[in-house]
């Protein structure tokens, strides 16, 4: 399991209210990729990534990201990440596949 802390710039935030859905995404693609083994398995790109924003995500708060992997077939890793505000409450959900380039 990963976990990281991420406070979104009052730049990624849709009219300076809440953070724009695009950068919700991009806060759990990272996470994921690590969580499915990259680097250490080699280089790995995003197939897919599913995001569910649960509840609005706001610049200058605090956040933490946690992922884990799911399991492998062949060359397609499978893992996930949540999205939590540091009252507890869950913000985005995501699963993600990534596949690991060259043999």
């Amino acid at each position: 399991m990963f976990a990281a802390a991420w406070v979104p710039d009052a730049s990624l935030a849709q009219s300076g209210v809440a953070v724009r859905p695009e950068f919700v995404w991009a806060a759990m693609d990272c996470p994921t990729g690590f969580a499915a083994g990259f680097p250490w398995l080699g280089t790995l790109v995003t197939g897919r990534l599913a995001v569910e924003q649960l509840s609005p995500v706001y610049p200058q708060h605090h956040y933490v990201v946690l992922s884990w992997p799911i399991g492998n077939e062949g060359r397609k890793f499978h893992a996930a990440a949540v999205l939590y505000g540091d009252d507890g409450q869950l913000c985005a959900r995501a699963r993600a596949t990534w596949i690991k380039l060259g043999a």
